[in-house]
């Protein structure tokens, strides 16, 4: 193709996700491509679609740049063609250990990996299937959520935010390069907790990702999430108070002493989504108790 007809090409604007900071994108969507306020609004709260499906190649790729420093990922396809798919990532857990002998077959039945092992699932995010249809997801989802001691979790790529943890083993020397960038993208976490980044698109996660590959950084859909929380110190409530609290879990007073004094802590809830082990945090620091929130990895 000779260069005036490359510059003649139209194409199709196609929104493949939309991130935290897509808002500030909708001036721009209007200016480039035409879009009403209310238009750009709604596309981009839906995370995914056809922008414009009709302009010239150098005019959508002017756009790109900025959409990209917002976390919006676009593609230029063929103007015929058809709008991309949503795509869906699947998270399943295991209760118990005895589940495993009813993943196996129901794995099998969904076409994927039948030879899977209990440990398979004790990921950060537990077991991840990624990139499935809707109707596959959907399917998915519907089978195995039916069976007991299996938890699953269905999350749309274009709706998904993740939280980034530090290995087991830290960060060591790179903690300092990682924190610093880690403000500049002002995704800092703000309160004390374990994740050393928080609400990123998966844009921004892998671009975080890639500029510190030997960093081990663990990026994790926050739809995926699981937390213990643990007892650190009785906190402002007296000893007695807390004693009457904890005999109400079936913990004496002594379990708890020894708890504390070994700095091993006392587990008070488990399995929280990020939601729940947020709200409980509030709840416990707000009548005097010190609690830690924990990523359950495995």
């Amino acid at each position: 193709m000779i260069p005036s007809q490359l510059a003649d090409e139209t194409v199709q604007v196609a929104l493949i996700s939309s991130g935290s900071h897509a808002n500030l994108a909708i001036g721009h969507l209007k200016r480039h491509f035409g879009l009403m306020i209310t238009e750009a609004e709604a596309l981009l709260a839906r995370g995914h679609g056809v922008i414009a499906s009709n302009v010239p190649r150098d005019v959508a790729k002017m756009a790109l740049p900025i959409l990209a420093a917002l976390g919006v990922q676009v593609a230029l396809l063929p103007k015929a063609a058809e709008p991309m798919a949503e795509k869906f990532d699947l998270s399943v857990r295991l209760k118990n250990a005895e589940a495993i002998r009813l993943v196996r077959p129901m794995f099998k039945r969904l076409g994927r990996m039948a030879e899977v092992s209990a440990e398979d699932f004790q990921g950060p995010a537990g077991l991840e299937i990624g990139g499935l249809t809707r109707a596959k997801a959907e399917d998915h989802y519907t089978a195995l959520r039916g069976l007991p001691g299996v938890g699953v979790t269905l999350c749309p790529q274009s709706g998904a935010i993740y939280d980034v943890f530090a290995p087991a083993h830290g960060l060591g020397a790179e903690m300092a390069q990682v924190l610093k960038h880690v403000s500049v993208l002002a995704c800092s976490a703000k309160d004390l907790c374990p994740q050393i980044a928080v609400n990123l698109d998966r844009h921004m996660l892998n671009c975080l990702l890639a500029r510190f590959p030997k960093a081990g950084l663990i990026g994790v859909n926050q739809a995926f999430q699981r937390y213990h929380l643990t007892l650190t110190a009785p906190g402002r409530i007296s000893i007695q108070e807390l004693a009457d609290f904890l005999a109400t879990r079936g913990c004496s007073a002594a379990e708890m002493a020894e708890a504390i004094a070994s700095r091993r802590g006392l587990r008070l809830e488990s399995g929280l989504t990020r939601a729940a082990a947020t709200q409980f945090v509030s709840d416990y620091a707000m009548i005097g108790m010190t609690v830690r929130a924990d990523l359950v990895r495995g």
